[in-house]
């Protein structure tokens, strides 16, 4: 499959990795997650998965919401933010984007961080409720077409 026929997402890590000057194996090396996983998501044409999107934007700065939607810029620094306040979602390790729960995080996250790179400061602009708020037509859809799933709480009786 040529570069042009994978997906967007797909597309953009193969820009960071030629903008970073590294290939699957380097980055693998960097970041402590398997060249395997990270080739997968390229030659599968797959979903990023939490640990990589993590591992670019705490040791690259590569802007989680330019990865998966292509809006803003590829690096969080080409953009500073108007506060230094903490977000108010923070990121996980692990994530399942195939569980609603943590689509909905994930789409609440990316919302802050192009709410953050427009100057937009947390707790004074936007509270927690806002994110899942801009979050819920995206969830909605990937519910209504089967894609995310509501994971069953195994607690509850």
């Amino acid at each position: 499959m040529a570069k042009s026929d994978k997906s967007g997402e797909i597309q953009r890590l193969l820009q960071v990795l030629e903008a970073l000057n590294e290939t699957p194996e380097t980055l693998a090396d960097k970041t402590g997650l398997s060249a395997r996983t990270i080739n997968n998501y390229i030659w599968n044409d797959s979903p990023l998965g939490g640990p990589l999107l993590r591992a670019l934007a705490d040791g690259f700065a590569v802007s989680v919401d330019w990865l998966l939607t292509g809006r803003g810029s590829m690096l969080m620094a080409d953009v500073l933010p108007s506060s230094t306040a903490k977000p108010l979602l923070p990121f996980f390790e692990t994530v399942d984007l195939a569980m609603v729960q943590d689509f909905w995080w994930l789409a609440a996250r990316c919302a802050e961080e192009s709410l953050r790179q427009s100057g937009a400061v947390p707790g004074k602009d936007y509270c927690l409720l806002d994110l899942y708020q801009l979050a819920q037509p995206l969830v909605t859809a990937k519910v209504a077409a089967g894609e995310v799933v509501f994971q069953a709480n195994e607690a509850a009786g």
